[in-house]
């Protein structure tokens, strides 16, 4: 069987983080899939300079949302193959690592990573994802800033029934590390 597109894995990674954050409300200013000093892709999202812990879980989220994307995606296509089983960036986990700390929650990264692929799979979210990751596979990046607010506008935000199921898969995770 064959092994998926490298460019289309990594726009649907980015399309994930950039969703995530239009969900948080942070405005995304450049989306890209092309091959930078820094990597394969990236997306460049403005959060508070002062950050809150819901911008600390809000960057966790953003975060791991590209794990979530490239799983779903890697579901939906069918392969199946471990050989191709989307395994995350570091980089993205190292990133979470210093957000965590400050929440004093590193020993939660999994509940976060459930909750992106929960809320990334819903169909209006998935719906965002796909929009963006095929612009990025045909343009290679977008970066007009009226076009990112536009798309922000139409993805689904955060709701209050999104954090109380990430607060339950905290509370979930935690007592089970704490059991014997």
């Amino acid at each position: 069987m064959a092994q998926r597109d490298e460019r289309e894995i990594t726009a649907y990674h980015e399309a994930g983080h950039a969703v995530m954050a239009m969900a948080c409300g942070y405005p995304v200013s450049k989306i890209s899939i092309r091959t930078d000093e820094r990597g394969l892709g990236r997306v460049i999202w403005h959060p508070p300079t002062d950050m809150t812990d819901r911008d600390l879980f809000c960057g966790v989220l953003i975060l791991m949302s590209g794990i979530a994307a490239d799983f779903i995606h890697w579901k939906k296509w069918g392969n199946g193959s471990a050989h191709d089983m989307p395994e995350g960036h570091f980089d993205d986990q190292r990133q979470a690592h210093v957000y965590l700390t400050r929440l004093n929650e590193n020993h939660l990264l999994d509940a976060y990573i459930l909750e992106a692929k929960l809320f990334s799979a819903t169909s209006d979210v998935w719906n965002c994802i796909q929009f963006i990751a095929g612009v990025l596979l045909a343009a290679g990046g977008i970066d007009g800033v009226d076009f990112l607010e536009k798309i922000a506008e139409a993805c689904p935000k955060i709701e209050a029934e999104n954090w109380a199921r990430l607060n339950k898969s905290k509370q979930l995770l935690a007592s089970m590390r704490a059991s014997p």
